[in-house]
């Protein structure tokens, strides 16, 4: 689509304030002030203004200078007070167009964007103009991504910088752009992707951040692990099998631990039978020591005479007294002994108990007399340790195992997104960037004697194309010469890959391209089927040598403090 005209109206007044009609090739925006005006009549404003007609946001830039923090009150009250409205007519063809847009912004408070008589907001203003400009249904990249390389206002850098156009691209966004404008890939195609390699890169992270929590380097360390643990569950079993059934004793436990309790109780009463036995034999047999101890006669009977005249009444011989003192001692022996028989019996009684228990419950009881039930017990725990020990480390090998599982699902959804093998990737970019390079280098060397090359880098981390082989010591206004040679080949480029874009390339200043350059310039761009929209000052086409018969010919508006872009046609629009 080419430019064919743009208005700027006063709604207010329904005059028309400005009318600039555009031509195929070369269109010179001339500023023909002297020195201390340039860059107050207006043509860097007539760029701004086209690029807010192409969607740009901000309308105050045509008043309000951000690196100055100035601003043109004079022609903010023009706009506002008259209701200024601008209009670009675009055609697929300048003299003979079947297509015809008329782009419309209000560039007042509140005004409104219009595509025809269609009042839409910015963002299906965009849309729809991606459509009319690309032909891009998708939207991807943005409409603003896409014509940043066509309108370059503003245009500090003279290096291969000016290949970053966006404020805050990101490497994937000038990927996606670039991919497009070359035909590379389907961008569409290479936003999924780079939205799937996000969520990769997350589960990667997330994985890595759960294998370091629980200890596990990769899927193989969580299975040697269940494994070991695996054999130690067997060795285990394999011992509670020895002892018992695992299935019979879990069948018969309540009975087995019912019989182990009586079991135990009553060995503990033998125990205790037994204990008292053994007291009640030593009681015994101390008594008998002391019944047949040898008394000493005489000292017992001087004791005894001492103790009788103390008490006269004793009435007792000493012999009777000895008497009394065995017999005393007898009955002691004969209780103790009478003792030890109920306990005898006791035991007995027990002790058959026991016997009894071990005929009715033979296995139970062997299992409780070698203590195998605390063995058993012993056992069992430490299976359920290494069991759940298993479960934990299980639950993580099926967590790793998804975490797996997800990147094989996102790595082949990308993989799905390509048509292409990386061979077969790199056959197309090289295809395409060729094509473009045949008319680059061509085109250069005739404009500047220079042979660069564009290169195309597919590692997706790094910015996607660079330009080559420039000499180091080139002149600054060689390089700016370089812009235009791109943006020229670019189109010829397109016009080969039947791609369309806009056919207009608007630039904001070439003043450091030398005389010689210029008129290459212009002599490839009235060849090349498209427009090149230049801000340039008068005093600089002088200067390169161009006649006045040709600046006639491509200049298509002339400011000057007494023809301001606005303010120059101020009284225009204020008259009926």
């Amino acid at each position: 689509m080419y430019i064919k005209r743009l208005f700027i109206k006063s709604l207010k007044t329904e005059s028309l304030v400005r009318e600039i009609n555009f031509r195929n090739g070369v269109n010179f925006i001339v500023d023909s002030s002297n020195g201390l005006s340039h860059n107050q009549v207006g043509k860097t404003t007539l760029l701004k203004l086209i690029d807010i007609i192409f969607g740009a946001r901000d309308r105050s830039a045509l008043y309000d200078d951000k690196d100055l923090k100035t601003r043109n009150d004079k022609l903010k009250a023009f706009i506002e007070n008259n209701m200024i409205a601008a209009t670009i007519e675009l055609v697929d063809n300048i003299d003979f167009p079947k297509e015809v847009y008329y782009l419309t912004v209000e560039l007042f408070d509140g005004g409104k964007r219009k595509i025809g008589d269609t009042i839409l907001s910015l963002k299906n203003y965009n849309r729809e103009l991606n459509l009319i400009l690309f032909d891009n249904q998708a939207n991807i990249p943005t409409f603003r991504q896409n014509i940043q390389p066509f309108i370059r206002v503003s245009l500090n850098h003279d290096n291969d910088q000016f290949l970053k156009f966006l404020d805050h691209g990101t490497i994937n966004q000038y990927r996606a752009i670039y991919n497009y404008l070359f035909n590379i890939s389907n961008p569409a195609f290479d936003k999924e992707r780079d939205k799937l390699k996000k969520e990769l890169n997350i589960v990667k992270k997330a994985q890595k951040k759960y294998m370091e929590i629980n200890g596990f380097d990769n899927l193989k360390t969580a299975e040697e692990n269940m494994q070991k643990l695996s054999n130690y569950i067997n060795e285990v079993e394999l011992k509670i099998d020895n002892i018992v059934s695992k299935d019979y004793f879990e069948k018969n436990i309540k009975y087995i631990l019912k019989n182990r309790n009586e079991y135990q109780a009553i060995i503990a009463q033998i125990y205790d039978l037994e204990y008292r036995i053994d007291r009640n034999n030593e009681i015994i047999e101390n008594l008998r020591t002391t019944f047949t101890k040898h008394f000493d006669d005489g000292l017992s009977k001087d004791f005894f005479n001492e103790i009788n005249n103390i008490v006269p009444k004793l009435n007792k011989t000493f012999g009777e007294l000895i008497d009394f003192n065995n017999k005393l001692l007898q009955n002691k022996i004969n209780y103790f002994k009478d003792i030890g028989e109920i306990l005898h019996r006791q035991k007995e009684v027990l002790v058959n108990k026991v016997e009894e228990m071990d005929l009715k419950n033979k296995n139970h009881l062997s299992l409780i007399k070698d203590n195998k039930i605390e063995d058993y017990f012993k056992l069992t725990e430490i299976l359920n340790g290494y069991k759940s020990e298993w479960m934990a480390i299980k639950e993580n090998f099926n967590s790793l195992k998804r975490f797996e599982e997800e990147k094989n699902v996102i790595t082949k959804r990308i993989e799905s997104l390509s048509s292409f093998t990386k061979e077969e990737f790199k056959t197309v970019y090289s295809e395409k960037i060729n094509l473009f390079n045949t008319y680059f280098n061509k085109i250069s060397n005739k404009i500047n004697g220079e042979k660069p090359i564009l290169i195309y880098n597919p590692d997706i981390s790094e910015f996607p194309v660079s330009i080559k082989n420039i000499h180091s010591g080139t002149s600054t206004g060689t390089k700016k010469s370089l812009i235009a040679a791109y943006d020229i080949s670019y189109q010829k480029f397109a016009t080969v890959e039947n791609k369309k874009v806009p056919k207009f390339v608007i630039h904001d200043v070439l003043e450091s391209i030398e005389g010689d350059n210029l008129n290459n310039i212009i002599r490839e761009v009235n060849e090349s089927d498209s427009q090149y929209i230049i801000a340039i000052l008068s005093e600089k086409l002088d200067s390169s040598q161009i006649s006045k018969v040709d600046q006639e010919r491509m200049r298509i508006i002339e400011l000057s403090k007494s023809n301001l872009l606005f303010e120059g046609n101020i009284k225009q629009a204020g008259e009926d």
